[in-house]
């Protein structure tokens, strides 16, 4: 974990990794999970997509129409 001047952190992605690993092992919702590390939820979310291979989930519900 690195502080830049301006105070914000930079963690690396290994580091991202044992994070998202440890909210996977915790019964919390992101959101609690986040406040309780101190990190933002955008963040997590964004990291936790990034080390997924950026795969977004296919839409449950798929609307069809009738070719006419």
């Amino acid at each position: 974990m690195q502080v830049l001047a301006d105070g914000r952190i930079r963690r690396t992605s290994g580091e991202w990794e044992k994070i998202i690993a440890r909210y996977q092992k915790s019964s919390l919702a992101i959101a609690a999970f986040c406040e309780r590390e101190e990190i933002s939820t955008s963040a997590f979310a964004s990291w936790k997509r990034k080390l997924s291979g950026g795969r977004k989930r296919s839409p449950s519900f798929v609307e069809l129409t009738r070719p006419s």
